[in-house]
């Protein structure tokens, strides 16, 4: 059977409550096919165990789990998680990552079909925990995000503003996975760990379609994945891998004066200057009511807190 959706779930290292959390969000999904895939990059406990009893207690029987002997590292690991699953479209989620409420699959998928997109991101609630309290930090992914939804015409500001730093959240994605596992697997053996920006330079350079859902699709656990950890160690990682990934699409699209202008070393310690100046033309061509922002007291709190009640009243053996 073909879905219509297929949810990769990326583990490395996670509290199991933290990770079941996330399975539990996926699997409150309504009106929607859709499959389950967890992939999990060699982590130091295996709970797949657990991962089945829980889809058994769920009733729920549409999945698969992959388990990594040896670290391979975040693009190696979605690429065997995508490679099993068989949605038209995929979405990648990582635990402490929700989905925000029971109908984002339906809704992402209808507006990816309606508009004949490759890919489709939507905004995301940060949110992180200090013990029983929840902190919310912001809703906006990215800056504006309705220069990605410009016509023909508007494609090479659209790309610009990309380059800029202008670029969606990965948890936000719903992607074609066919297009998407092609360009994954374009990267293998030069990337390692960042799947979301190097995917979609390659979507728009290609001139692909990337349309923006105005719709929270999300709540993102800020501060403790691979992208956002504070650690010195994270920190040289991204590095090293950002330099990769410039070396990647230098050669890949080297005849584009673009690429090469923003795979330039001495260009990136310049972005945050020249995201300043964009941010006031981009105004001029979109209008200042493109900034996504909403209300702490407009967000459905209470979806939230359902999926952080998951496990409180309730024995999680480990």
């Amino acid at each position: 059977m073909t879905h219509q959706v297929s949810v990769v779930v990326c583990l490395y290292n996670p509290s199991l409550l933290s990770a079941l959390r996330t399975i539990y969000s996926v699997i409150r999904q309504k009106d929607i096919q859709f499959n389950i895939v967890i992939t999990d990059d060699a982590s130091s406990t295996d709970y797949s165990n657990q991962f089945k009893a829980f889809f058994k207690e769920c009733r729920f029987n549409d999945y698969h789990i992959i388990i990594h002997e040896t670290n391979v590292g975040t693009v190696e690991n979605i690429y065997d998680g995508v490679s099993t699953a068989d949605g038209e479209y995929v979405y990648l989620i990582s635990a402490g990552d929700f989905l925000y409420d029971p109908y984002v699959l339906r809704d992402m998928y209808k507006y990816a079909d309606r508009n004949s997109a490759d890919f489709v991101f939507g905004d995301a609630c940060y949110y992180n925990l200090e013990g029983s309290r929840v902190n919310f930090y912001s809703t906006k992914s990215p800056t504006i995000p309705k220069l990605f939804n410009l016509d023909e015409r508007g494609k090479r500001l659209t790309r610009f503003a990309f380059f800029v730093d202008n670029d969606p959240v990965g948890v936000t994605y719903l992607r074609k996975r066919t297009l998407f596992l092609h360009y994954l697997k374009d990267l293998l053996g030069s990337v390692k760990y960042i799947e979301d920006r190097p995917t979609t330079a390659m979507l728009l350079m290609d001139n692909k379609r990337l349309h923006y859902y105005h719709r929270l699709v999300a709540w993102y656990e800020f501060g403790h994945g691979v992208s956002t950890s504070s650690s010195p160690n994270s920190k040289i990682r991204m590095q090293n891998d950002k330099d990769n990934i410039h070396q990647f699409l230098f050669d890949r699209y080297w005849n584009s004066r673009m690429i090469r202008f923003f795979t330039n070393n001495h260009v990136e310690s310049k972005i945050k200057y020249l995201d300043l100046y964009f941010l006031k033309f981009a105004y001029s061509v979109v209008g200042r009511g493109s900034l996504v922002f909403r209300r702490k007291d407009n967000l459905k709190i209470n979806e939230l807190k359902t999926i952080l009640s998951f496990g409180k009243n309730k024995r999680i053996s480990s």
